[in-house]
């Protein structure tokens, strides 16, 4: 089975938008998924917020190591470009 994310409208994708889709993805990675039980969409996103948090903790870490001490972080659409993007 393959997965591709699914892009916005305007052809963004987001970090947010690309750790909860692969989180909803791998959710389903069961041989059997219709008998696994009941998704809980809430528990996804809560785990899928902390490993954001996470990632966010760790680059602003490398940043600093590098000598970056100032910088913004953007929290709208950031568009993220990869082999398969439009925009690549």
């Amino acid at each position: 089975m393959s997965f591709t994310f699914q892009r916005n409208a305007d052809g963004t994708l987001t970090v947010r938008d690309a750790v909860m889709q692969a989180l909803g993805r791998a959710s389903v990675c069961w041989s059997t998924p219709e008998g696994a039980g009941v998704f809980d969409a809430t528990a996804a996103e809560e785990v899928g917020n902390v490993l954001l948090e996470t990632l966010d903790e760790w680059l602003r870490a490398e940043l600093r190591a590098v000598g970056v001490y100032t910088f913004a972080v953007p929290r709208t659409a950031v568009p993220i470009t990869t082999p398969d993007s439009p925009h690549a």
